[in-house]
C-alpha cells in the first residue's frame, strides 16, 4: 500500500503524524501516534464512495488537534477539517466554502491559543487564489456571571437569578442548568 504527504504535530512527549494511504483503490487519512512506542494507523478521513483524501496537515496545541485535508470526488474537491477536542474528533467540516467551479489544493492549518486557521490553494478556469479563513467554530465556554450566589436553602423563600453570558463571537444560544434542594444535601 501507497503511504506518503507525512504531516507532523508534537504534544507535550506525544508525536502525531498524519498521512495519507491507498486503501483498495482509494486514498484515505490516517494518523499514527508515539507515545514510547508507535500505536496502530487510525483512519481520520471518511470512506465515502468514490472520493479521495489528500496531503494531510496537521497541527496540535495543548490536548487538542486539528487536521485538514483535501477531498476529490469526480470534479468536485473541497479542503476539509477535522478537530479533536482531546476526547473525540468532531465531524468533518468543509472549509473551503463550497464553490463546485473551483479546484481546492493543498490545505495547512496551524492552532495557536486554541484558535484554528487554515489556508488553501483554489483554481478555476480563469482565477487562481489563495485563500484563508479562520475555521474553526469557539470551543471555549463564554464568560458567564450569575448573582447572587448566596446560601438561597436558608433564606426559604423564591430567588430571582440575573444571568448573563459574553463571547468574541456570535453567541448562538445559552443553556442555564440547576439544581434544586430544599436543603442542600440531596
Amino acid at each position: 500500500d501507497f503511504q506518503g504527504y507525512p504531516s507532523i504535530a508534537l504534544m507535550g512527549t506525544k508525536i502525531h503524524v498524519s498521512y495519507e494511504q491507498v486503501v483498495g483503490m482509494f486514498n484515505r487519512i490516517f494518523l499514527v501516534t508515539y507515545d514510547g512506542r508507535w500505536a496502530q494507523g487510525t483512519q481520520i478521513s471518511s470512506s465515502m464512495a468514490n472520493t479521495h483524501y489528500y496531503r494531510p496537515r496537521i497541527d496540535a496545541e495543548d490536548d487538542k488537534m486539528v487536521l485538514v485535508y483535501r477531498s476529490f470526488q469526480g470534479v468536485i474537491s473541497k479542503a476539509l477539517l477535522r478537530y479533536n477536542n482531546g476526547t473525540a474528533w468532531a465531524d468533518e467540516m468543509e472549509v473551503s466554502g463550497g464553490d463546485t467551479r473551483i479546484s481546492y489544493q493543498d490545505p495547512d492549518v496551524v492552532m495557536v491559543d486554541g484558535e484554528v486557521y487554515s489556508t488553501w490553494f483554489g483554481s478555476s478556469l480563469s482565477a487562481y487564489s489563495v485563500y484563508f479563513r479562520r475555521t474553526l467554530p469557539d470551543t471555549t465556554p463564554p464568560n458567564a456571571m450569575v448573582e447572587p450566589i448566596s446560601p438561597y436553602w436558608m433564606d426559604g423563600g423564591r430567588m430571582l437569578l440575573e444571568w448573563t453570558a459574553t463571547d468574541d463571537r456570535d453567541l448562538a444560544e445559552v443553556t442555564v442548568q440547576y439544581r434544586y434542594s430544599t436543603d442542600n444535601a440531596t
